[in-house]
């Protein structure tokens, strides 16, 4: 039993030291924190999301990937939502979204695709297929995914 335990920390340090470190300045890049699910979030949430959250090194990650409230968001022409369908019967934040709201946003694509990652593929203008934002929104709030939605697509 305490090798498995050894071995299982071993492991863990060594997945650990391969891992992308953050930039000089603090913040991780842009792409680290779409991983994270932290995607455009404001400074002044991370604050209180410490103020709720017990886990320090959550609250961190989130100030390291937060943006000031005077930044302009990035606008998107489409956007495609891949889930796995049977995970919908598990999580009635992402079923709620998928049957109420999915149809308040003509430029989005529902794409329910067996063993997927729940994740937002934002495409702009004239974009490559292969040339997208991958957001992962897995356990995101129905009005978190709306509110996203509503910041990042330009639906005009």
């Amino acid at each position: 039993m305490k090798t498995n335990c050894r071995l299982t920390t071993l492991l863990v340090s060594l997945v650990l030291s391969f891992a992308e470190v953050p930039r000089s300045d603090g913040e991780l890049e842009q792409h680290q924190c779409n991983e994270l699910g932290f995607t455009s979030v404001s400074c002044s949430t991370c604050k209180r999301f410490e103020e709720i959250v017990a886990d320090e090194s959550l609250t961190d990650e989130c100030l390291q990937c937060c943006q000031e409230a005077k930044s302009s968001s990035k606008k998107y022409a489409s956007a495609k939502l891949v889930y796995d369908p049977r995970w919908l019967s598990a999580d009635p934040e992402l079923r709620g979204f998928v049957n109420d709201r999915a149809t308040d946003h003509p430029a989005l694509e529902l794409e329910p695709t067996l063993y997927a990652k729940t994740v937002l593929l934002m495409s702009e203008e004239g974009a490559d297929a292969d040339d997208v934002d991958v957001i992962n929104i897995k356990r995101w709030k129905v009005d978190s995914i709306a509110d996203y939605l509503n910041e990042h697509l330009d639906e005009q």
